[in-house]
């Protein structure tokens, strides 16, 4: 049967097909049911990453890079377990990105622009936009109080410098001095 890999580098995969033994002993199939009483089959490598989840639906297959991070999520409109066209892909597939770090910085939903994100030193989301945004030259910021919550929200206009965010942990906090 075959399956996929994700190659390039991880601010920019690229799907390639591999040759997976799904009868393999390093894969593990698992008979699951939903609540709905819907069986499928699930299997999975010795890391525990799921690799394909066969339902009556068809196949659906999963990529990843070679540090372990999910990058591709084909569904079964894409049928056969065949390299996908670029039209296939955006159509129906999910897509992600990573930075260094192996943080989620990207992510290509079926038939919609990409979101991107901007992560701060700490790897908080505090700016992110959809194609919608970009299309306006726009970025939402959620800027987070000391334990993760949203603190302060609003629009930013124009090309914020990642490197700068991404040196800093962006917090919220009380100015608790200016209280008598």
């Amino acid at each position: 049967m075959k399956g996929f890999k994700a190659a390039g580098n991880r601010k920019n995969p690229i799907l390639e097909q591999a040759t997976i033994e799904f009868n393999s002993p390093l894969i593990l199939a698992s008979e699951v049911t939903d609540e709905d009483g819907r069986s499928s089959i699930v299997y999975t490598d010795g890391e525990g990453k799921t690799l394909c989840a066969e339902t009556a639906d068809g196949r659906t297959y999963y990529a990843y890079d070679r540090y372990g991070n999910l990058c591709f999520v084909l569904p079964p409109q894409i049928e056969g377990g065949r390299m996908p066209s670029d039209e296939e892909l955006d159509k129906y597939a999910f897509i992600y990105r990573y930075d260094e770090w192996n943080r989620c910085i990207g992510v290509k939903t079926p038939g919609a622009e990409w979101t991107e994100y901007i992560l701060d030193f700490s790897g908080h989301r505090v700016m992110s936009r959809d194609g919608n945004l970009r299309n306006r030259g726009e970025w939402r910021v959620m800027i987070p109080d000391i334990f993760g919550r949203p603190a302060i929200v609003g629009i930013f206009y124009g090309d914020p410098d990642r490197t700068a965010i991404g040196a800093l942990a962006v917090r919220a906090v009380p100015d608790f001095k200016s209280r008598s």
